[in-house]
């Protein structure tokens, strides 16, 4: 799935890794342009903006696009983004997304 195709307000999370230990931030989509900029609302723990930024860190967003299809685009950077005084995250991709195939629970 191409960023441009993405719907506004689809909710998404956001997962980092880093040495074998993994964190899930939920987000939504507020945003998409140029085909490879998704932006997002800020993420926040304990009422603390999430800063995403650091080396060595595996980074990915998945957005849930409708009642049954999620896309994931991986190897994505994160940096925070003000506009009219207002913190998002414009997360960055050069590649299309790819649909996650869902587990058949048994």
């Amino acid at each position: 799935m191409d960023v441009q195709d993405i719907p506004m307000l689809a909710p998404a999370t956001i997962k980092v890794s880093k040495e074998g230990k993994s964190a899930i931030f939920d987000t939504q989509v507020v945003q998409v342009t140029d085909n490879k900029y998704i932006y997002t609302m800020p993420v926040r723990y304990d009422e603390k903006l999430v800063n995403f930024s650091g080396n060595g860190m595996a980074r990915e967003i998945k957005v849930q696009v409708n009642a049954e299809d999620v896309y994931v685009w991986k190897n994505i950077s994160i940096t925070k983004f003000v506009e009219d005084k207002k913190n998002y995250l414009r997360i960055t991709t050069r590649t299309p997304g790819t649909k996650v195939i869902k587990k058949n629970k048994k």
